[in-house]
């Protein structure tokens, strides 16, 4: 009696198929699978503009430079994988962080370094697009090396020298509205 219980639930259920008695075999729902995959990439989305939202001016620059690098190299992937629209993807975005970094820059407060890393990203920009051009590993190559080396000189800043609270740049921000100098992120 108990076996023909737990074969009814076994049809009930649909593990065992009606007119086989055989189990059914599991087939994976693309649908769902691609759902999960849109749920993963909104959360990732979710969770780097919170950390956008509360970052300092050196956590953003630090993460632009980070997000620069990664798109970099899965740019290189895409070339090595013959993925052209992904490749153009990826470098469109390196180009347009940069073109952020770049707008970031406080060019009065800066001086001469600021001068120099406005003249490096435009030559990285410059660079990635003859790399997109021309399919080139060697100059995404030149372009992350240049863009590393800001990356560690950035990462050897004191912490004492990048602790500024969400209050005193929204403080800064609104000295600038109010007619003063509005803050660089640099």
């Amino acid at each position: 009696m108990a076996y023909a219980a737990e074969r009814v639930a076994l049809y009930n259920n649909g593990t065992v198929n009606r007119g086989t008695g055989r189990p059914n075999q599991v087939r994976p729902n693309p649908i769902a699978a691609k759902r999960s995959r849109a749920a993963a990439a909104q959360y990732k989305v979710v969770g780097v503009e919170t950390q956008a939202d509360c970052a300092s001016p050196y956590k953003m620059v630090l993460m632009l430079l980070e997000g620069v690098l990664s798109r970099i190299a899965t740019a290189k992937g895409c070339i090595e994988q013959k993925q052209i629209a992904c490749k153009g993807e990826k470098i469109g975005q390196s180009i347009t962080i940069l073109a952020g970094l770049r707008a970031s820059l406080d060019m009065e407060a800066g001086g001469d370094l600021s001068q120099e890393l406005d003249g490096l990203y435009r030559y990285c920009e410059q660079q990635l697009l003859n790399a997109n051009l021309k399919n080139s590993i060697e100059i995404l190559d030149e372009v992350s090396g240049h863009l590393s080396e800001i990356l560690e000189a950035w990462k050897m800043i004191p912490d004492s020298l990048h602790k500024a609270s969400i209050e005193q740049i929204r403080r800064d921000s609104l000295k600038g509205q109010q007619g003063g100098v509005a803050a660089g992120a640099m």
